[in-house]
C-alpha cells in the first residue's frame, strides 16, 4: 500500500480518540509536538523520505541520515545464535537510538526479530510490524499484558526478542554514584523460563546531554519530554556496543526471577568494548627445552627415601624432594611448567620456567610410572613472619603484615602448581598431588597454615577476574598487593554484592555465563574453597607475564573432616 508523503510524526499518531484523555491529547498535540521537539523529528522524517519504508530500511536510512557510526556490530554477528529463541537484554542510556541500531543489525542476521518497546514509539508507523508494545509508565495498562503475551508467543515460535528491561532511559542515581538503568523488569527471567530462550546481554556505551540529566533531576518526566531532542543530537556520533554470551537459562533454574534478572543486569553492565590492557609480551617465546631422559628421572625417584615417595596409586607415584635430590626431574618440572603455562597465555617465554626459588624450595611431584611422564607438580616453602627467614616468592607480589601468619606453628607457601595438558581431564591428578601435600605436612608437623595464589589466567576477561576477586576477598585483610589490578567493574556490581548472597555456585554461574568459552571459576580455586580457604588480596605478578594472582590461606585446624582424613590421614 502506498504511503503518502504528507504522513507526519506527531503525538496525534498515538492518541486514542476513543477515550476522553485521548481526544484531549489529540487536540493539544500540535502544541506538545513543538514543546517536545517532535516537530523537529517530523521535519527529519519528511526530509529523508522515511515514510512507508520497511522497518530495516527505516532504521538503516535514519542512522545514515544522522551520520551515526556503529562499533561492535561484528561481535553481535559472531555471537547471536543462528536459530532458536533468544532474548537480547540491553541497557538504555540514550532512549531512542538503541532501538534503531538493533533493528538495523538484527534484522540482517535474524529476520525473526521483534522489539518490546515503549508504546510512545507508535509515532513511527514504519516500525509497528517490528515492535511489540508495553507502557512502562502505567503498570495497569492492558497494553502491557498483551505485549508480554505476544512476546512469549514470539519466543515460543523460535524468534529473537529485544528487551530494554529498565523500561526508561538511564539517569543519575546517587546511591550508585553513576548514570545507570533503573531496576530491571522481572519479565526478562519469566519469559526466558517459559520459552527456554537463551539470554544475551548487549551494552550500549555513552550517555545523553548534561541538560537531560539536570532537568531530569528536577522532574523525572523531563527526561521523557527531551527524548526527541536527544535523538537528533546523535548526529555524527559513534555508537559503541559490547556483546555478551548467549546464556543457557536452563543452567540457572535454581535462582528466582528477581535474582536471575539481577544477574542478567550485572552481566550487561560489566560488558566492555575493549579488554583492559594487559602486557602479554614479557618476552618473545623461545623454543621449549628438550625433555629429559625418563629412565634417569625414574632412577632419581626410586633413590628417594621411602617416606618421600609418599603415595602410589593409579599407576602414579607422588613424592617430594629438594632440587639436589632430583635435579633431572626438577628440570623436567620447569620445562613442563613453561609448556603448560603458555597454553594459558602465562609463563616466562623462556625454554624453562625457573628462578632461584627452585633451588631452595621443596618440590611435590606426581610421576606416571607406566607413561614415564610428569603429571604435575607444586613447589613449597616453609615460612613465617616477614623477616624471620629468607624472602619468599609471594613477598615479591604482596606486602604481608605479620598478623597474616599463625601465632602458633609455621606456614607453608604453595606455588607454581600445574597439571600437564595430557592429564588435566584426569580426576585423580589434582587429588594425588594434594595427597602428596598431606604427606609433606605429616613430615613437618609444625605447619599449621597453607597459603598461596591461584593464577587467574589472562584468558579470562578482565571483568571476570575482578568479579571473582571482589566476590571472594575479605573486607579486612592483613595483606596488600604490591601491584594492584586497575578497577574496571561498574557500580551495579557492588550493588549486586550488597543485595545478594554471592556464593561460589552463583559466582561460577556468572563467570561461565560471561566467558565466551563457557569456563567458570578455576578448578584449583574451587578446590581451595572446598578446603575452607580464606581469600585476602589479588596482585599482579610482574615476573609471570603480568598474571593476576588471588592470595588465599587455609587454616589446617579448621580443615573439613573429610579433607583432613583424605589428605592428612587423620581424623583430627
Amino acid at each position: 500500500m502506498a504511503v503518502s508523503r504528507d504522513q507526519r510524526i506527531s503525538i496525534r499518531t498515538v492518541a486514542d480518540t476513543g477515550t476522553v484523555t485521548g481526544r484531549r491529547l489529540f487536540r493539544v498535540a500540535p502544541v506538545l509536538d513543538r514543546i517536545l521537539g517532535i516537530h523537529h523529528l517530523d521535519r527529519f522524517y519528511r526530509q529523508h523520505d522515511l515514510a512507508g519504508l520497511a522497518p530495516e530500511r527505516f532504521a538503516a536510512r535514519s542512522l545514515e541520515a544522522l551520520g551515526v557510526e556503529i562499533a561492535g556490530a561484528e561481535s553481535l554477528a559472531d555471537r547471536l545464535p543462528d536459530e532458536g529463541p533468544v532474548i537480547i537484554v540491553a541497557n538504555h542510556p540514550h532512549g531512542g537510538i538503541e532501538g534503531l541500531v538493533l533493528v538495523k543489525l538484527l534484522t540482517a542476521l535474524r529476520p525473526d526479530t521483534k522489539i518490546l518497546a515503549n508504546v510512545a514509539l507508535k509515532v513511527f508507523d514504519e516500525l509497528k510490524s517490528q515492535f511489540l508494545f508495553v507502557n512502562p509508565l502505567n503498570a495497569r495498562d492492558p497494553t502491557n499484558r498483551r505485549g508480554l503475551r505476544e512476546s512469549l508467543k514470539h519466543l515460543q515460535a523460535g524468534g529473537v526478542l529485544v528487551i530494554f528491561p529498565a523500561g526508561r532511559t538511564s539517569f543519575y542515581q546517587p546511591e550508585l554514584g553513576a548514570i545507570a538503568d533503573s531496576a530491571w523488569s522481572r519479565s526478562v527471567a519469566s519469559l526466558a523460563r517459559k520459552s527456554d530462550a537463551k539470554v544475551m546481554p548487549v551494552r550500549f556505551m555513552g550517555r545523553n546531554s548534561k541538560l537531560f540529566y539536570r532537568l531530569g533531576a528536577i522532574w523525572y518526566r523531563f527526561r521523557l519530554l527531551m527524548l526527541a531532542r536527544e535523538l537528533l543530537k546523535m548526529r555524527g556520533q559513534r555508537i559503541e556496543i559490547a556483546v555478551g554470551v548467549a546464556a543457557d537459562v536452563s543452567r540457572l533454574q535454581r535462582y528466582g526471577d528477581e535474582t536471575l534478572t539481577s544477574m542478567f543486569r550485572v552481566l550487561c553492565a560489566s560488558l566492555q568494548t575493549e579488554p583492559a590492557a594487559r602486557d602479554r609480551s614479557a618476552s618473545e617465546q623461545r623454543p621449549l627445552a628438550e625433555l629429559r631422559d625418563a629412565a634417569t628421572i625414574s632412577t632419581e625417584i626410586a633413590a628417594l627415601p621411602a617416606a618421600q615417595r609418599a603415595v602410589t596409586a593409579q599407576g602414579m607415584i607422588v613424592g617430594y624432594a629438594t632440587r639436589s635430590q632430583i635435579p633431572e626431574l626438577v628440570r623436567q618440572i620447569t620445562r613442563e611448567r613453561e609448556r603448560t603455562f603458555r597454553l594459558l597465555d602465562e609463563g616466562s617465554g623462556q625454554p624453562l620456567d625457573t628462578d632461584h626459588f627452585d633451588d631452595r624450595y621443596d618440590h611435590i611431584f606426581c610421576w606416571h610410572e607406566h607413561d614415564q611422564a610428569l603429571v604435575g607438580a607444586y613447589r613449597v616453602c616453609r615460612s613465617g613472619p616477614v623477616g624471620a627467614a629468607a624472602p619468599t616468592y609471594l613477598q615479591s607480589m604482596f606486602n604481608f603484615n605479620d598478623a597474616f601468619f599463625p601465632a602458633q606453628g609455621g606456614a607453608l607457601e604453595l606455588g607454581r602448581s600445574f597439571i600437564t595438558p595430557e592429564y588435566q581431564r584426569s580426576r585423580h591428578a589434582l587429588d594425588l598431588l594434594w595427597r602428596g601435600i598431606g604427606s609433606y605436612l605429616a613430615a613437618h608437623a609444625d605447619i599449621s597454615m597453607l597459603y598461596g595464589t591461584v593464577s587467574l589466567s589472562t584468558q579470562y576477561d578482565a571483568a571476570s577476574t575482578q568479579m571473582i576477586c571482589s566476590a571472594l576477598i575479605e573486607a579486612e585483610s592483613p595483606v596488600k598487593p604490591r601491584h594492584a589490578l586497575a578497577p574496571t567493574l561498574p557500580p551495579e556490581w557492588q550493588r549486586f554484592l550488597e543485595t545478594h548472597v554471592v556464593d561460589l555456585a552463583m559466582l561460577n554461574a556468572l563467570i561461565s555465563a560471561r566467558e565466551h568459552d563457557g569456563k567458570g571459576v578455576p578448578v584449583l580455586l574451587r578446590h581451595y574453597a572446598g578446603l575452607g580457604a580464606r581469600f585476602h588480596a589479588v596482585g599482579v605478578d610482574r615476573q609471570f607475564a603480568n598474571t593476576p594472582g588471588l592470595l588465599l590461606s587455609v587454616d589446617l585446624a579448621t580443615l573439613p573432616a573429610s579433607k583432613r582424613k583424605r589428605y592428612l590421614g587423620r581424623e583430627s
